[in-house]
């Protein structure tokens, strides 16, 4: 953010792993740092944490005005339907209480102490998505189907999305993870963290 003030630059900040994870009550990033008044934008997705679909752009009333006029995917395409809004106003109540942020929050910080006590080595996260790396993409697809067959959905993420010998497990964390079920899954996770490539 510094350098980009320094230079005179516009901030675009995307919480879409941040809303429903970080700060007191889900308010994403920006909030929690308060620095929401420095971003020229943000942009917080409706999919994730929220449990809807969609996205919007929190900004100046120039950039809205701006968007409203001169982004095409927006002039050409539908409004989202009520039940989905009010779905969203729903959610966005709920995470308002602050509990379930703490309690997402709270498997965050468990599946991290229970990596750690492993000794497992995770990319660093502070949202509801973990990764550990598992280089080689027959290393990290097979892992998954693996994991898969012990009751875990956990996704590998193989290269040329990611680059080569960066292949890793893409773990997302939700509030209704029990501990048992973390801890179970982190076992898992060493045994194929230590078997060889």
């Amino acid at each position: 953010l510094s350098v980009a003030e320094k230079h005179g630059a516009a901030l675009l900040l995307d919480e879409a792993h941040a809303t429903g994870v970080l700060g007191e009550k889900g308010e994403g990033l920006a909030v929690e740092q308060e620095l929401e008044e420095r971003i020229w934008a943000r942009i917080v997705t409706f999919g994730k944490a929220v449990g809807a679909q969609g996205a919007a752009v929190l900004s100046s009333n120039t950039l809205r005005q701006y968007l409203v006029n001169f982004s095409r995917p927006f002039i050409y395409t539908t409004a989202m339907p009520p039940l989905l809004l009010e779905a969203i106003r729903h959610n966005y109540q709920l995470m308002a209480a602050g509990s379930r942020t703490r309690q997402l929050q709270e498997r965050i910080a468990l599946f991290q102490a229970f990596a750690e006590k492993e000794g497992l080595e995770l990319l660093p996260s502070r949202s509801a998505v973990q990764a550990l790396l598992l280089p080689g993409n027959e290393r990290a697809k097979g892992a998954e189907a693996r994991l898969r067959a012990s009751g875990f959905a956990v996704k590998a993420v193989l290269s040329p999305t990611v680059p080569k010998g960066r292949e890793r497990l893409r773990i997302c964390l939700h509030t209704f993870n029990a501990p048992a079920e973390i801890e179970s899954l982190v076992q898992h996770l060493k045994q194929l963290s230590d078997e060889k490539a």
